[in-house]
């Protein structure tokens, strides 16, 4: 129980519908629907390895009796943060987020079908003493044991991927200024929110003359979530400033972020600071 508890929970602790207002529905939101999804997967292995026993019956039943709890809180609780996510379908249509969503829910079905076909059909046929019954029942169990991994793995992709929400929000830009006695920049990102962002810089010596990198390297990493270093090469503009991306920061929270600066053919700068993106 401490093992699902805390696997549930890990979800709800990262991602974007986590954090998605109102976050009184979205955090309990999520971790039904983790806690549901492992449920059911967790529960698979075992009612396999239960039909070779003699009390292969009362397991079923017992089995299909929480499947129907199981299928109901996963289905209320994923309407409920595609709502808050999307906030209508049409958001969803053509981001990335609904790509994934779209083939979440696909294999999604495809579970539920199977799920179905063994309460309806395959459960009556063992019952009945069907020969046949148990072996069609080991290989439907096992694609859903297939598909659920799947669509574990899918759902990773989330944390990765912006949600309509996040899209249409309109924020500020976000600024932060960093100095050195070797060199000092300003940054900032447009729009200031996790998401696909545009990043400016600008950059003085220490006692602000003017210093012009021969390159930039911008690397961005949230290590807290796992998230590996994202390396971007800023470009000099018109403007006098440096600029890349667009760069998507799939995550509200505490970014670290390098600015790595070569000045000459024997002079490098690293500057580093932590900008914090809102929820």
């Amino acid at each position: 129980l401490g093992a699902w508890a805390l696997a549930s929970l890990s979800f709800a602790v990262s991602g974007h519908a986590a954090v998605a207002p109102p976050r009184v529905v979205a955090l309990p939101a999520v971790t039904l629907h983790a806690a549901a999804l492992i449920f059911w997967m967790g529960s698979l292995v075992p009612l396999l390895l239960a039909l070779r026993g003699s009390e292969v019956d009362s397991v079923l039943r017992r089995f299909s009796s929480i499947a129907i709890l199981t299928v109901v809180a996963l289905i209320l609780s994923g309407m409920t943060l595609t709502w808050l996510q999307a906030g209508s379908p049409a958001a969803l249509l053509g981001s990335s987020y609904g790509v994934v969503l779209g083939v979440k829910l696909a294999l999604v079905t495809v579970l539920l079908a199977l799920a179905a076909r063994n309460r309806i059909v395959l459960t009556p046929a063992l019952a009945a003493g069907e020969t046949t019954a148990t072996l069609r029942l080991k290989c439907a169990i096992r694609a859903e044991i297939v598909l659920g991994l799947a669509i574990l793995v899918l759902a990773s992709a989330f944390r990765l991927t912006p949600p309509p929400r996040a899209l249409i929000e309109p924020a500020e830009p976000l600024y932060a200024h960093i100095h050195t006695a070797a060199a000092m920049a300003d940054i900032r990102l447009t729009p200031g929110r996790a998401g696909p962002v545009e990043v400016m810089l600008g950059f003085q010596t220490g006692d602000f003359a003017e210093l012009v990198p021969q390159e930039v390297e911008v690397v961005f990493a949230q290590p807290a979530a796992g998230i590996e270093p994202i390396r971007l090469t800023a470009l000099k503009g018109g403007d006098g400033l440096w600029h890349a991306g667009p760069v998507t920061l799939p995550r509200p929270g505490d970014w670290d972020v390098t600015l790595r600066l070569l000045i000459t053919d024997f002079e490098r700068v690293t500057l580093t600071d932590t900008l914090t993106l809102p929820d």
